[in-house]
């Protein structure tokens, strides 16, 4: 038996209850394309041993974003769609870091635990997710862009192999779809509860609170946690 549980810890256990929750609860789900499979990934790699815990959990983000956004190529090849890839990696990527921490009970956590970093956390979560419950929509034409680009990959289940009936272009990729791959997981892994509209709109505030993440990470060694953290916000409510 691993040594945590013999002793008792229930950090395992909670992990199993959180990962749970995640996939039984389809409003939660997105949270998932969030941080699997870069929780594994960064810990497989020694990573998540950083001693910055903003750095790890930028990277833990950054990192599931990235492989989404790649592996979706491969996946269409494969012919596995969008929702199929999400169960596949999520549950495996789910149960190896539930036994993961199980087997290693000195894995660093990904939450910071200073009461100051938590507030600031919390407040940026606040911040870059408000327009998500304050606005229907992402507003503007370039938002529109992206919703029907969302749509294609979506109804697809990967990437398309072409813009019709939306444009009058036969074949697809005269743009990147990174952002919109996100999004179309996000609505793929709620099962159909989250609409396009919403999806795209959830991925932009999700893309704001990484870079605030990044940024913070960043400027520590120079400014200290702090006056990091309230440059990072002041960059990120400016540019938005």
């Amino acid at each position: 038996m691993p040594p945590s549980l013999r002793r008792g810890s229930t950090r395992p256990y909670l992990w199993a209850v959180l990962f749970g929750l995640l996939f039984v609860v389809p409003y939660l789900r997105p949270i998932a394309v969030f941080l699997l499979p870069g929780m594994l990934l960064q810990a497989l790699t020694h990573s998540i041993a950083s001693k910055d815990p903003i750095s790890r959990l930028a990277r833990t983000v950054a990192t599931s974003l990235s492989f989404w956004i790649v592996s979706v190529w491969a996946a269409s090849s494969a012919g596995l769609r969008l929702t199929t890839l999400f169960w596949l990696v999520s549950l495996i990527s789910g149960g190896v870091w539930v036994v993961l921490i199980a087997r290693n009970p000195a894995l660093p956590s990904l939450l910071p635990k200073r009461p100051t970093h938590l507030i600031l956390l919390a407040a940026a979560l606040l911040v870059t997710f408000l327009p998500f419950f304050l606005t229907l929509a992402p507003p503007g034409a370039d938002m529109s862009m992206h919703g029907y680009i969302t749509r294609m990959v979506h109804d697809a289940g990967g990437v398309p192999t072409t813009y019709k009936p939306y444009l009058p272009i036969e074949k697809f990729g005269a743009f990147s779809i990174g952002f919109h791959t996100l999004a179309a997981m996000i609505a793929s892994a709620s099962g159909g509860l989250m609409p396009i509209y919403r999806a795209v709109l959830l991925t932009d505030c999700l893309v704001y609170f990484l870079l605030f993440l990044i940024l913070w990470g960043s400027l520590v060694p120079r400014l200290g946690s702090n006056l990091a953290a309230a440059s990072a916000a002041a960059a990120i409510f400016l540019s938005r």
